[in-house]
């Protein structure tokens, strides 16, 4: 069983100059990793959220992922995301057409089906 994931580039809504980042086009995911639902979450049918602010380098590289907020999860919940978002490539954001670091928020939701 896989978490479901989205990315929401949520720096976007902010008014630009509120954004930790600056950037006319924002990052993309361009190859992800399975997160995998842990086994203890499954047999004790725990289903939740995960927020992690991922920093992108202007190289493609997730240079870090930190979790900042979660809701109804495990440990391993949060170990098996934050392990696959670092392997995550992404296009990088754009000012001016040239590449820049941005961070983003990255939502993942684990629901059992």
């Amino acid at each position: 069983m896989i978490a479901a994931i989205s990315l929401q580039a949520q720096e976007t809504l902010k008014p630009k100059k509120e954004r930790k980042t600056e950037w006319d086009v924002p990052p993309t995911v361009l190859k992800s990793s399975p997160i995998k639902y842990p086994e203890d979450a499954r047999k004790d049918k725990i289903e939740g959220k995960i927020f992690l602010k991922v920093i992108i380098d202007k190289d493609w590289k997730v240079k870090s992922a930190e979790i900042f907020k979660y809701d109804n999860v495990t440990e391993s919940m949060l170990t098996e995301s934050k392990k696959a978002v670092l392997q995550y490539v992404f296009s990088p954001a754009k000012l001016k057409g040239k590449p820049v670091k941005s961070e983003v928020t990255l939502p993942i939701k684990f629901k059992l089906q």
